[in-house]
């Protein structure tokens, strides 16, 4: 649906006719994220501001006219949050021409970046000069602050450290749904600078508000977060961690998921001990290592195991790191103490030895999962669901997810999608539970292939969301499945309504999430 001729004059008085288009083959890129289980749905325009008034310029036309609105990053999204929901929307790109680290402010431990800013490229920065970006380690580095910011996602290294990416806001400039500009946190004190401690101060935590929202409260386009500086001693570490044979065959009872609760066991009795050392770590199963079949470390790897014999158990990675060689030799003693007693397998320090850890760090330039699962997949998509849960709730959820992967098989082969692998990255108290299927959308496939992937998908999620998990990514997939299935308490859902409805009085910003302005 076209806009009207007079929206589009405005919007180009605003950015620039160069930085605004509504010609089929600028909109159309810009109509599918990474997902692959949503159709296309361009937007009506796309226009490309690069400064904070310029979003705000845009903000209130869209108001005046009472056009939908959407901001986008790189559109790395994997739950639809990314791409319209419906036709005539304004798609607002704040990667192009926003993304400009403004400051990396050694003295406050601050970094101070525009939205757009993608999550490798401030790591890169930070890294030249000594610091890292905590938990907001580039897992994807082609993803934005921004939109990190407003999924409370894209935790690469440093989850087990540094837990969740909204504790490490100090504050957020936004463009609120109708076009004022607000700065919350440390920035509500013009005179002031942006500094961790003070989020915290001045009345309620603003800040927090607009993390995790995703997007639906406001338009994010400065924000400041803490910085850590790099330890000076590291090491990586891989240990095989036992399971059943999958193939039972000699008549017994078959624990699909042993090697998970073996992990979870490992990595519980770590947490109570306040995980010494641990930066960060990830458990892959053995279903992952179907997908590295093409990838440089996949022959190493299973020349590393015993010869002759198809890997039935998972792989448990971790970085630690000290402040001291002898801290850090203390710290992997006591993990390598704990990874014993369940009979687990060290494996040697390099890349050849089968150093998993070690060749995500190193080889691949990531600390997890997203850059390797998306590459495999040869095509232009993935299926994942990324969802925190407690550790019963995880093992409830996935004992159940492997009785459904069993009952529809024939679907997931139908669909092009293999059996989800499963990544498990402890992030307090429970983990981010990574289930993960490439997808080729360029095999000819059944006509209904999309919808039951979409099946699929949301069947696999609904098994950990029923025992208590909540998924990272909170756009139209999965925010319109958990209202339309009872997972938001009514009154937490009214409430957060409410405050929709006051912001954005005239329903315009990021329509149908949560089936808000749908």
């Amino acid at each position: 649906m076209a806009l009207d001729k007079k929206i589009m004059d405005k919007l180009s008085e605003v950015v620039g006719k160069d930085y605004c288009s509504d010609a089929d083959f600028i909109v159309q890129p810009y109509g599918k994220s990474l997902d692959s289980v949503s159709g296309r749905q361009a937007p009506a325009a796309v226009v490309l501001p690069a400064t904070t008034e310029e979003v705000s310029g845009i903000v209130k036309i869209a108001n005046a006219f009472k056009v939908p609105i959407l901001a986008r990053g790189t559109g790395a999204d994997l739950s639809m949050g990314a791409k319209p929901t419906k036709e005539g929307v304004i798609l607002i790109d704040l990667n192009k021409r926003m993304n400009k680290i403004l400051d990396i402010d050694l003295d406050h431990a601050v970094a101070t970046v525009q939205a757009g800013v993608q999550m490798g490229q401030l790591t890169t920065a930070l890294l030249k000069q000594g610091y890292y970006p905590g938990q907001l380690g580039p897992a994807n580095s082609a993803a934005t602050v921004g939109g990190a910011v407003a999924n409370a996602s894209v935790g690469g290294g440093g989850e087990t450290m540094f837990m969740g990416p909204g504790r490490l806001v100090a504050s957020v400039e936004v463009v609120l749904p109708t076009g004022e500009i607000i700065n919350t946190g440390s920035a509500a004190n013009p005179k002031g600078r942006p500094w961790f401690g003070g989020r915290f101060l001045g009345g309620p935590d603003l800040t927090g508000m607009f993390i995790g929202d995703p997007g639906i409260l406001g338009i994010k386009t400065k924000i400041s977060l803490q910085i850590f500086p790099m330890p000076k001693f590291w090491k990586c570490k891989t240990y095989l961690v036992p399971g059943d044979d999958r193939t039972g065959a000699n008549g017994e009872d078959v624990d699909l998921i042993k090697d998970i609760r073996n992990a979870v066991a490992i990595c519980k009795e770590w947490e109570q001990l306040g995980n010494p050392g641990i930066h960060s770590i990830a458990y892959f199963n053995y279903v992952c290592f179907n997908f590295l079949a093409g990838a440089e470390f996949y022959e190493p790897w299973t020349r590393a195991l015993e010869p002759g014999k198809i890997n039935q158990n998972g792989a448990l990675g971790l970085i630690a790191c000290g402040h001291s060689q002898e801290e850090l030799d203390a710290n992997l003693k006591t993990l390598d103490d704990i990874c014993e007693k369940y009979g687990c397998k060290v494996f040697g320090d390099t890349i050849e030895e089968g150093n998993y850890a070690e060749w995500l760090l190193w080889k691949t330039g990531n600390w997890s999962y997203a850059h390797w699962f998306w590459g495999a997949a040869g095509g232009p998509g993935a299926a994942f669901n990324i969802i925190d849960v407690h550790w019963d709730g995880l093992i409830q959820g996935l004992e159940e997810n492997f009785k459904n992967y069993d009952e529809r098989l024939v679907d997931y082969q139908d669909s092009n999608m293999p059996i989800p692998g499963i990544i498990l990255s402890p992030v307090g108290g429970g983990v981010k539970l990574v289930s993960g299927c490439p997808t080729r959308d360029e095999i000819p496939e059944l006509p209904d292939a999309e919808k039951t992937r979409y099946d699929l998908r949301m069947e696999d999620a609904r098994c950990i969301m029923d025992a208590g998990g909540m998924p990272i990514w909170t756009g139209p997939l999965y925010s319109q499945y958990m209202v339309e299935n009872g997972y938001y308490e009514a009154n937490y859902l009214k409430f957060l309504k409410s405050i929709k409805d006051t912001l954005d009085p005239n329903g315009i910003l990021s329509p149908g999430k949560f089936h808000f302005n749908d």
